[in-house]
């Protein structure tokens, strides 16, 4: 399955610069280990479309949390950029 995310510039970033390779989600969508993921990069303040390297570019949910800490409802995931680590 492929979700379409929001994801703010601020994280973007780090996204991009390898610091984050994770994401804390509501998990209405019910991610899935193999699910793609492809962002769109809002604005920290005005959350309209930024335009960012990282917009339109796909990676794969590697691994899916539920529980342990996280409140009720709630998933963190860990993502990989395609073409990364034999992800393809």
């Amino acid at each position: 399955m492929t979700h379409g995310l929001k994801i703010l510039k601020e994280y973007a970033d780090r996204v991009l610069s390898g610091e984050k390779r994770f994401e804390v989600r509501w998990d209405d969508r019910h991610f899935q280990a193999g699910d793609d993921v492809l962002y769109t990069v809002v604005d920290d303040k005005t959350r309209e479309p930024a335009g960012h390297p990282l917009d339109g570019s796909r990676w794969i949910v590697t691994y899916v949390q539920h529980g342990l800490g996280l409140r009720r409802g709630f998933c963190a995931f860990g993502i990989e950029e395609y073409g990364k680590g034999g992800a393809e």
